[in-house]
């Protein structure tokens, strides 16, 4: 991911993630800067579990941010800074329920107040490859105006995003440790995806149209993204 970044001329920086059992992995980080003094996260996690080739979990999510990424290196006029990020060790690791996420976690732990303050929304972009139904996803323990501008958007685009609460109690994608913090945020996630985790989640099986409406959907939305609107999605 680093490589394409910096193939799409942005200056990317990584960052070290520990995992349990004295491993790493890592974060990858690029931005775009924009005219207004705010900061919309774009990311997927890069991981899978396996034996998961990652297919649509997680590569679905990361190939939308890069293609994001390439997309918005040239724009002229973009109002918010878009922060593209590959999280790394988003899947569980060992047997504590608990230990995953591990990415976006210390990302987030690693901000400072003013950081986080500057940080408008977070979008998780998360199995997007694959289902029937596009859903957009919080906790619901957060502020609710990055769902509700993504949806309004939707609307206007013609792209219903009907809101599914996110069951889990730790969260189940990249966006939970934000909306722990206070950070308005989105999970797109299209389905239900009957091989997710197993051998069977291939290339071949993502849906080239999800992915497709999915970025189609982003692009829009930062690209038209006003002042006032950016501003208002966290006051």
């Amino acid at each position: 991911m680093a490589a394409r970044l910096r193939e799409y001329g942005y200056t990317v920086r990584t960052q070290t993630v520990r995992i349990t059992g004295g491993r790493t992995s890592q974060n990858v980080i690029a931005e775009k800067a924009g005219t207004a003094p705010g900061v919309v996260v774009v990311g997927g996690h890069m991981d899978s579990k396996p034996p998961s080739p990652g297919g649509n979990d997680n590569a679905s999510g990361v190939g939308v941010t890069l293609e994001l990424a390439r997309c918005l290196a040239l724009s002229k006029g973009l109002v918010p800074t878009v922060r593209f990020i590959g999280f790394g060790a988003e899947e569980i690791a060992g047997s504590n329920p608990d230990d995953h996420h591990f990415g976006a976690r210390q990302y987030v732990a690693s901000l400072s107040a003013s950081e986080r303050a500057r940080i408008k929304a977070m979008v998780s972009i998360d199995m997007v490859g694959y289902g029937s139904t596009f859903n957009i996803r919080t906790m619901r323990i957060g502020p609710m105006t990055a769902v509700g501008a993504l949806q309004s958007w939707g609307r206007y685009t013609g792209q219903p995003l009907p809101f599914l609460k996110d069951p889990g109690r730790f969260g189940w994608s990249d966006h939970e440790a934000f909306e722990h913090v206070g950070i308005p945020v989105a999970w797109l996630e299209w389905r239900n995806d009957p091989v997710y985790h197993t051998a069977r989640d291939t290339a071949s099986h993502v849906t080239p149209d999800r992915v497709r409406r999915t970025g189609r959907l982003m692009r829009g939305w930062l690209l038209n993204l006003t002042p006032t609107e950016l501003g208002a999605l966290r006051r």
